[in-house]
């Protein structure tokens, strides 16, 4: 009876082992297997985020967007022109300004020989001459001044609205499917 026991107890510890041993791979094979399937749902959400944004539709407009953007770019470019012009317009009229002094004094050396009388008023005659002059000038540069100020009055409405419009649709792409892919907080 011993050696039946023995060998009971031996195809026991023997069976216990193989189980024991098979029930450990299997658990190894599973946290594996777990693995693997972590690492292709990462690949797979990466893959379809890739198939997403690289979709021609979404391309499309992205590409519309950019454009929107560029246009917008361009309309700031021509603000900042049309300011270069109104401070030329100005260096313009201020050295005409300072010619008409000069030719002022020019007068004024030549009249110093003559009588006083004839003298004050030949320079009152200038005086009067350069101040309608002045007067025609500074009309004339207030009606530049209005046409620049309304001229950017309306680029800046036009502005405003654009930027509007365009974060209006920022928004609308950041809140797409695609936008919240693309734009991660």
């Amino acid at each position: 009876m011993s050696k039946i026991t023995s060998s009971i107890l031996i195809a026991t510890f023997g069976i216990g082992c193989f189980f024991g041993g098979t029930f450990y791979a299997i658990k190894l094979v599973d946290s594996k297997v777990d693995e693997w399937d972590k690492a292709y749902s990462k690949i797979q959400e990466e893959v379809q985020t890739f198939v997403d944004v690289s979709n021609p539709k979404t391309i499309r407009l992205y590409t519309s967007e950019l454009r929107k953007i560029l246009d917008d770019v361009t309309f700031l470019g021509k603000i900042v022109e049309s300011g270069q012009v109104s401070s030329e317009a100005l260096d313009g009229y201020f050295s005409e300004y300072d010619e008409k002094l000069n030719t002022i004094k020019e007068e004024l050396s030549e009249l110093q020989g003559s009588d006083v009388k004839e003298q004050i008023f030949a320079i009152e005659r200038i005086l009067i001459q350069e101040v309608n002059d002045i007067e025609s000038e500074i009309k004339s540069l207030n009606d530049k001044l209005k046409s620049q100020y309304d001229y950017t009055s309306e680029l800046n409405i036009s502005l405003q609205q654009s930027i509007t419009k365009l974060k209006e649709d920022i928004d609308v792409i950041k809140n797409s499917k695609y936008g919240k892919k693309i734009w991660l907080k």
